[in-house]
């Protein structure tokens, strides 16, 4: 959420828990423009919000105090606050957002509701009627179509019309790199470059990129991973750029397609 003016920048929808891998996300979508993104969705209302902020406020939760979260933001030029502990009024804006959006949601079909007691006898799994993306939708409408469009409390305005009142003031500041953008914020381990490539959880990676770089470095080098996705992994080379390396082993790709 902008606080400013109580835009939600993006958001991220998920079974897992919180992970750094979701920080990401959600951060790659409130920082790049929605337009295709809405449409692919079938949404026709606005959500003008893009951009890197000047400086991010979270929670002390362990997916923001890792080391990638914190050189991700560096890399991007965001300063990071992060919550005194103890003091949940200085997240106040956003619980309250959270609150009332979980709040329509469960009156969905579906729902587990907050807790066991609320839940009773109501069978959840016999009820679900919706997909998780048909959910990221439901979503996405309430905040863009409903939540942005009226009137805030705090501002005796809708979000939206702050907004457009101000986004033409400030210039719009993007990360240089969609991906590098959103690689710096993935998991990390550090490796050696090996004549056979990367070696990372008992799997090989290769890419031709990195035939230049065999025996000239000692150094470890950083490699980032998406736990969703093994079958690459984007490692730094000792010029500072990432490269993308696949399964060195072609019958993993092959096996993982048929699967």
């Amino acid at each position: 959420m902008d606080v400013f003016s109580r835009m939600v920048t993006g958001f991220y929808l998920t079974m897992d828990a919180p992970s750094r891998l979701s920080t990401s996300l959600c951060l790659l979508h409130s920082v790049y423009d929605k337009t295709a993104w809405l449409k692919a969705r079938e949404i026709e209302e606005p959500w003008p919000v893009a951009g890197l902020p000047d400086r991010v406020h979270v929670d002390n939760g362990a997916d923001f105090r890792s080391r990638a979260f914190k050189r991700g933001c560096e890399n991007a030029g965001v300063a990071i606050d992060w919550r005194p502990p103890g003091t949940p009024r200085f997240g106040g804006h956003i619980e309250r957002l959270i609150g009332t959006q979980m709040g329509r949601l469960h009156f969905l079909p579906g729902t587990t509701f907050s807790n066991a007691q609320d839940l009773a006898e109501n069978d959840s799994k016999k009820h679900a009627a919706l997909t998780l993306r048909e959910l990221e939708r439901y979503i996405a409408l309430d905040i863009a179509g409903s939540y942005h469009q009226s009137i805030h409390s705090s501002l005796s305005r809708p979000p939206l019309a702050v907004w457009r009142d101000h986004e033409g003031k400030i210039p719009l500041r993007l990360p240089q790199d969609r991906l590098q953008f959103w690689v710096s914020f993935l998991p990390e381990q550090e490796r050696t470059l090996r004549p056979t490539g990367i070696h990372l959880f008992d799997l090989r990676y290769w890419s031709s990129a990195l035939s230049a770089d065999v025996g000239r470095t000692e150094r470890r080098l950083l490699v980032k991973y998406d736990p969703r996705d093994m079958s690459r992994v984007f490692v730094r080379r000792p010029s500072g750029n990432f490269v993308e390396a696949r399964y060195a082993d072609l019958t993993l790709a092959v096996a993982r397609q048929s699967g």
